[in-house]
């Protein structure tokens, strides 16, 4: 997570249920295996690489997960306005100005 938006992030209320996060605010990291994210913070805790809150990590199948405070919440990737646009055009939806 970005520094800037990683204060925000550790400040911010925890609400329950899937979070929706911003591809802009994350930078790539490296990739590691473990058996699951809790086996994976364990392994990294007292390394340079630890996990840290608002943390994120993908699942070799796609599933992203996001560091908190009580664990690990599932978390999805927030649309961007080009596929809001997509999605609506392929609905059927029409805008009249």
């Amino acid at each position: 997570m970005r520094p800037h938006v990683k204060m925000n992030f550790r400040w911010a209320p925890h609400v329950a249920g899937l979070a929706t996060v911003k591809q802009r605010d994350y930078l790539p990291g490296d990739e590691f295996q473990a058996p699951n994210e809790y086996a994976l913070w364990a392994e990294l805790r007292n390394s340079e690489h630890a996990l840290d809150v608002g943390d994120l990590l993908e699942t070799s199948g796609g599933a992203l997960k996001i560091c908190m405070f009580v664990g690990f919440e599932n978390a999805q990737w927030a649309e961007t306005e080009a596929v809001v646009a997509s999605s609506v055009a392929e609905s059927g939806i029409t805008q009249s100005v």
